[in-house]
């Protein structure tokens, strides 16, 4: 990714994907107010399901 500018003054980030995010991380367990995707690998549609409705926005 990119360097924040300097005078920006805030938390800025650039249009970002994540791969293999641990689904117990933040990353995967809290919205993200920006331009980031992350990517959790699931075997079968029902692990999908699970992973999605196991979080307090699920």
């Amino acid at each position: 990714g990119h360097r924040v500018r300097e005078e920006s003054g805030g938390w800025f980030v650039e249009p970002t994907v994540f791969t293999n995010v641990d689904p117990s991380s933040r990353l995967a367990r809290e919205e993200v107010f920006g331009p980031v995707l992350a990517v959790t690998v699931f075997d079968a549609p029902e692990e999908a399901i699970r992973l999605a409705n196991d979080t307090d926005y699920g």
